[in-house]
């Protein structure tokens, strides 16, 4: 459980460092 929650954190961090960088190269 631990694990797929790490797994699901890295994913959503993922997501939001690539979406910090869509809205900066706006």
């Amino acid at each position: 459980m631990k694990v797929r929650n790490n797994a699901y954190l890295m994913k959503t961090r993922q997501l939001l460092g690539f979406w910090m960088k869509q809205i900066g190269s706006w």
